[in-house]
């Protein structure tokens, strides 16, 4: 049955389908396929072919190789979406982001939107210092990356930045941080700070302005853990800063306890039990102060958490800080 359907088919398709004949051989397909091409005086395949008229078998092996094809290019279209690969970063022989000489120490920044971002406080304040930077959000990316030209050549235009860089000792990646990592469904709030991994909770009493979403799209993510790992590993973590909308505590107990040995100060936000989560899902405020505490961490901000307001930063620092050791 299968051999009569296809052989139906043969008849119903184009001619600029090739199609295998089953038990033909590669090059018996091949010349089969060259003396129809000789047979409509062309030599090639310019015209996409009449998938209206072709049985279901035919139209699966068609967007089969269409598929592989957009792979096999870096793009591909799905559900709607257009999607692309590309190389984001460079990194050494040991997998690490290269970092340059001189430098003693490393901040690693989680979530940047377009304000308030340690490229612009963190590295003025610490010249020994390197920054990786996390931004998934497209546009927001841009304009960070974007600040790398007039860094490194002042007034100059068309001139060429190092990749992923946008300042000498800075590296920002269009990636989001997530729990368990990969590609994720990212809710775009019609104001950039608040767009998360998690969706809005519509019960909650503030935070009003965040409820209006603009689009949902996805994003590729890494763990924390592999976000970290990409800093040489003898590099002591000054500063962790985590600004996730609503999983900074999911990210954080996805980390294990070694990893946090390098990392000396956190930064992160918080919401406290007496105020209604701004996502679903929100960790309190009560529950990070626990969490921290058995990593080693001890609260510079606030002892307990605060009496006021529904969104809060919080510093914890480790008590007695070693730095990493060379490996």
């Amino acid at each position: 049955p299968v051999r009569a359907r296809l052989k139906e088919g043969w008849k119903l398709a184009p001619p600029e389908v090739v199609r295998t004949k089953l038990g033909a051989t590669p090059k018996q397909t091949q010349r089969a396929a060259a003396a129809q091409r000789r047979q409509r005086g062309t030599r090639s395949i310019k015209a996409l072919p009449d998938t209206q008229s072709m049985p279901l078998r035919l139209l699966q092996v068609h967007a089969l190789v269409l598929l592989l094809a957009g792979r096999a290019h870096g793009v591909r279209q799905a559900e709607g979406a257009l999607f692309a690969e590309l190389q984001i970063a460079s990194l050494d022989s040991a997998g690490r982001i290269a970092v340059p000489g001189g430098t003693m120490y490393a901040a690693v920044e989680i979530g940047c939107s377009d304000r308030d971002t340690l490229d612009q406080s963190w590295l003025e304040a610490n010249p020994g210092g390197f920054l990786l930077s996390f931004e998934p959000l497209l546009d927001k990316y841009a304009v960070l990356l974007a600040r790398g030209t007039p860094r490194y050549h002042h007034n100059m235009t068309d001139r060429s930045v190092p990749l992923a860089h946008h300042h000498p000792r800075a590296v920002i990646l269009p990636l989001a941080v997530s729990e368990a990592g990969g590609s994720l469904t990212f809710t775009v709030s019609d104001v950039a700070g608040c767009s998360s991994l998690r969706k809005v909770n519509p019960g909650s009493k503030w935070g009003r302005f965040c409820r209006k979403t603009l689009e949902r799209r996805v994003v590729p993510s890494i763990t924390l853990t592999d976000a970290i790992n990409l800093v040489p590993p003898n590099l002591p973590i000054r500063l962790l800063k985590v600004d996730a909308q609503g999983v900074d505590f999911d990210i954080l107990r996805s980390v294990p306890a070694r990893v946090f040995a390098r990392v000396e100060t956190v930064i992160l936000e918080v919401v406290p039990s007496r105020c209604t989560p701004l996502y679903v899902g929100q960790a309190t405020c009560e529950q990070v102060f626990a969490f921290m505490k058995v990593l080693g961490f001890e609260p510079v901000t606030y002892k307990f958490c605060p009496k006021r307001g529904c969104e809060v930063n919080l510093i914890f620092r480790r008590a007695h800080f070693k730095a990493a050791r060379p490996p």
